[in-house]
């Protein structure tokens, strides 16, 4: 067998190649490092995108409910005008019927000489008493209107 010293050539290509492997071991470390690195940062991306999106599509979903709250209300406060309004405009119709009804027979107590008959006198009666009632239930329809 040789010896190291006295064979500068073996040692100097033992050197060499020693020196390669280290080289493709570091290189194959950089390259696995990198690629693992490369492999976090977009793993990392895809999570940091989809939780993104999550709460993106979760504010958008609350936003659209938000204005389908208040279209609600809105919506109800005009159902309630209207309903209002409609009370209102009825009510005035049964007061105009029913004063015209009394002025039919005041027209009818005028033309006999101040006297109704007994059924005249008691239609008489029964229209003022309902036209106070409507009046009444006017008035109340009008207050709630104005709370």
């Amino acid at each position: 067998m040789t010896d190291k010293t006295t064979c500068p050539h073996i040692e100097g290509s033992i050197q060499e190649h020693t020196r390669k492997e280290h080289t493709i071991t570091e290189t194959t470390k950089s390259s696995s490092t990198t690629d693992l690195s490369i492999k976090s940062v977009s793993v990392a991306i895809g999570v940091i995108l989809t939780i993104g999106g999550a709460f993106w599509a979760m504010d958008t979903h609350y936003a659209k409910a938000e204005d389908v709250v208040k279209l609600q209300v809105k919506t109800a406060a005009d159902v309630e005008k209207l309903q209002i309004n409609v009370e209102v405009q009825f009510a005035q119709a049964r007061v105009d019927r029913l004063e015209d009804e009394l002025f039919k027979l005041d027209a009818k107590k005028q033309a006999q000489e101040g006297r109704l008959d007994p059924i005249d006198t008691a239609m008489y009666e029964r229209y003022v008493r309902r036209l106070q009632q409507v009046q009444q239930q006017s008035r109340s329809v009008i207050a709630r209107a104005t709370q």
